[in-house]
């Protein structure tokens, strides 16, 4: 049977995020809704609120900081080369309604940016890496949306275990990596955990890379830890 023809349409969206403001594009087509990042947005509050109450965003003041920024018009620009592309019969199975890895990659290359201070180059690698390896394997992966995070955090046994789950998922350490954590591995200055050990069969081993490695902790995990 011929599947039903459906006419992709979607819009913009500014999200505010402790690293900062971004563009999402989310948009609905033969294959489902999804939703995609396009980049940081240099803009401000005009102190003005839809009917639904969201903030209605403006250009903000000054030169953007780099090319990076998009204006409204780029934003929508982008958008609508989505639209152009996106399958109007579906094509594949209907995902979850779980975050994807692409969204989570691209929170990680601006958290690099803006929180670790990462060099250019480094940045450059990451992302050469990223577009040319992970996201062609993974981009559609779903994973644990927030909202389920949230369930899990909340449905935990006690502030611990809410500690370990938030970690679990906001840091992609392994479950023996996190059950060997130590107070000393946890950097809060440095927003970092360093990762030197690994609980495997009840006894202390080293880590699977056999060797110390460092993860960005986001503010929220720090919060919860602390």
């Amino acid at each position: 049977m011929t599947s039903k023809q459906i006419r992709p349409s979607g819009h913009v969206q500014v999200v505010e995020r402790r690293a900062g403001r971004r563009r999402h594009a989310l948009w609905r087509d033969a294959d489902g809704r999804h939703q995609r990042v396009l980049g940081p947005a240099w803009v401000k509050d005009s102190g003005k609120r839809t009917p639904r109450g969201a903030i209605v965003w403006r250009a903000a003041d000054g030169r953007k900081p780099d090319s990076s920024y998009l204006s409204p018009a780029q934003a929508e620009d982008l958008l609508r080369q989505i639209l152009a592309g996106a399958p109007r019969r579906a094509t594949r199975p209907r995902p979850g309604t779980g975050t994807r890895f692409m969204d989570v990659a691209e929170d990680w290359m601006l958290h690099g940016e803006r929180k670790r201070g990462l060099k250019r180059g480094t940045l450059r690698d990451y992302r050469y890496t990223l577009d040319g390896h992970l996201l062609p394997a993974f981009g559609d992966l779903d994973i644990y949306s927030r909202e389920e995070i949230d369930a899990l955090v909340r449905a935990a046994g006690d502030d611990q275990d809410a500690a370990i789950f938030l970690a679990a998922a906001l840091t992609g350490l392994r479950r023996g990596e996190l059950l060997a954590l130590r107070w000393r591995d946890v950097d809060f200055p440095g927003q970092a955990i360093r990762v030197r050990a690994n609980l495997s069969y009840g006894e202390l081993v080293t880590p699977k890379s056999g060797k110390v490695r460092v993860v960005p902790m986001i503010d929220e995990v720090a919060q919860r830890l602390a």
